[in-house]
């Protein structure tokens, strides 16, 4: 007991030294208000508020982002990934550069698939969902705007609604007749709708697609007949709103990369080998790619980044708890080695032991009790600003996807999977200049969308 008593006397001045030092975020915070004032030029002006709402949002990002990955895996997608095989098709560009020759592959794959026992429904797409489609600007005929109407459009075959479950509010979905014949039709979501057409009613309306006038092989006068409104599915990644979007047949036009999705009765990844049979089937020239479960990407893409930060969070809290723990520790049997004189006097008047105890014990709950009531007020003082659940509070950091879903790992991801038209400039990526915009207290940039 006493050599325990002696290191604990050899280290207490440390730990004095460490409970009478300043605290380290008044410094922190004290150099990050002089690195800010210097880079701006000035000092004791209205940037200092701005370094001060910085350091807030520092100092609540672990609230954030537990808040923001819960949010996260609770977001209404608006589409049923379960259960979905999802593959790339790299058709032999020669053999498949017209509309009419990828129709007879698909035509031909979908009949094969929807034979194979545990198949419930299988579609062509050109892009994967809820990671985008194909950017356009739209026209509606008969309707005046004075800014740039932006959407998107997915080619796909009449089994996309079925397959990802899709719900029909309005109107009809793609029939098959429809996409076998190329017409032109097609269904759109609840935003377009809203966003284009407001009041009136979309049901038979026309609509412009002027993407298709640029492509390789351009379509005359790419006006489609609306003929359904689907629910809004996510088509940005999991964070961002749905974009206008519009679902027209594939076969309209022989451009873009496509890809298969299938839905199965059990686990997709079991039908891998006689998804990769139908296909070699169908063409032993056509090859099989970035085959997955389309909850497993979604789950690799949008969760990742999130979960490891916060188990990575959690692993640092709980370092932080031992820490402290150590250090109350060491500094009750500080105290207690100082107070052996009055424990023997004590002792020797007639105390008995559990009378020792208990006065150890409330001085002990005394100084947890302020560090405690001190900790709690300075971390509500920190967040009550605007701790409320961001989901751009991995948009910001994880970079997969952003403000417009063309983030740096996002955009990759979605190329990869399905590769965008060739002649569409990405967006730039603005997630950068808008962390830069907030940390200086700047007007955040428009967003090109």
């Amino acid at each position: 007991m006493r050599n325990v008593k002696a290191v604990m006397s050899m280290c207490s001045p440390t730990a004095t030294k460490a409970l009478t030092r300043k605290p380290p975020g008044l410094d922190g915070l004290r150099e990050f208000r002089c690195a800010a004032d210097s880079e701006h030029g000035r000092l004791g002006d209205g940037n200092s508020r701005n370094v001060v709402q910085d350091w807030r949002r520092r100092a609540r990002e672990p609230c954030v982002c537990r808040a923001s990955f819960v949010a996260l895996q609770n977001v209404e997608l608006g589409l049923d990934p379960e259960n979905i095989l999802h593959a790339r098709l790299p058709l032999p560009r020669e053999q498949y550069k017209t509309a009419a020759a990828k129709r007879r592959f698909f035509q031909a794959l979908q009949e094969r698939l929807h034979r194979i026992p545990g198949v419930l429904a299988a579609a062509e797409t050109s892009t994967l969902p809820p990671y985008g489609g194909i950017p356009t600007e739209v026209n509606i005929p008969g309707l005046t705007h004075s800014e740039k109407w932006e959407a998107m459009f997915r080619l796909c075959s009449e089994g996309y609604f079925p397959t990802l479950r899709l719900k029909l509010l309005r109107g009809r979905i793609l029939s098959a007749a429809e996409v076998d014949d190329a017409r032109k039709v097609a269904a759109i979501n609840q935003t377009l709708a809203r966003k284009f057409f407001g009041k009136a009613d979309p049901i038979g309306q026309r609509i412009e697609v002027k993407t298709l006038e640029t492509w390789p092989d351009p379509m005359k006068d790419p006006i489609f007949e609306v003929v359904g409104i689907v629910a809004d599915a996510k088509n940005r990644g999991l964070q961002e709103p749905p974009m206008p979007e519009m679902f027209l047949p594939y076969t309209i036009t022989g451009f873009a990369e496509r890809g298969i999705l299938v839905r199965t009765a059990g686990d997709p990844l079991h039908m891998v080998n006689a998804l990769q049979k139908a296909i070699w089937a169908t063409d032993r020239n056509v090859g099989l790619t970035l085959i997955g479960s389309l909850h497993d990407t979604m789950r690799r893409i949008s969760y990742a980044a999130p979960r490891f930060g916060l188990m990575l969070l959690g692993v640092f809290a709980s370092v932080g708890l031992i820490l402290v723990a150590i250090g109350v520790f060491s500094v009750m049997a500080y105290a207690v080695s100082r107070q052996t004189h009055e424990i023997g006097l004590r002792m020797a008047l007639g105390a008995r032991p559990g009378d020792v105890l208990r006065m150890v014990l409330a001085r002990g709950a005394w100084l947890l009790g302020i560090g405690t009531v001190a900790g709690l007020l300075l971390s509500l003082a920190a967040t009550t600003a605007d701790c409320e659940p961001d989901l751009g509070c991995f948009t910001i950091r994880s970079g997969h996807v952003d403000r417009g879903g063309s983030g740096a790992g996002s955009g990759r991801r979605r190329r990869l999977l399905f590769p965008e038209p060739e002649g569409h400039a990405r967006r730039p990526h603005d997630c950068s200049a808008l962390r830069v915009a907030r940390s200086r207290g700047r007007p955040a940039p428009a967003n090109p969308r």
